[in-house]
Formats: structure tokens, sequence, C-alpha cells
């Protein structure tokens, strides 16, 4: 994308999933790597 001063933006998706089936400790380690993913990439929206 070009913003209107010119500069080039690129977007960055991050899609995720998860097999419904996984145990609860799989999916409190799973969510947490998911978290800090999105801190050490600087996500600003974010939807569910």
């Amino acid at each position: 994308m070009k913003l209107d001063d010119g500069r080039i933006k690129s977007p960055f998706v991050l899609l995720y999933w998860r097999p419904p089936t996984c145990d609860a400790e799989s999916k409190m380690l799973y969510a947490g790597a998911v978290e800090l993913m999105r801190e050490k990439a600087g996500v600003a929206q974010y939807v569910s």
C-alpha cells in the first residue's frame, strides 16, 4: 500500500489455528505463544 505521504506500507497478517481437541495445557502454551508473537510483531489491530 502507498500512504498519503508517499511511504510504502506492507500489511502483516498473522493467521493462527489450534485443533479444538488439544488438551488444556497445550491450549495455554499456544495462547501464550500467540500473545508473545503479537507483542513482538507490534500488532496494531486485532480481529477475533
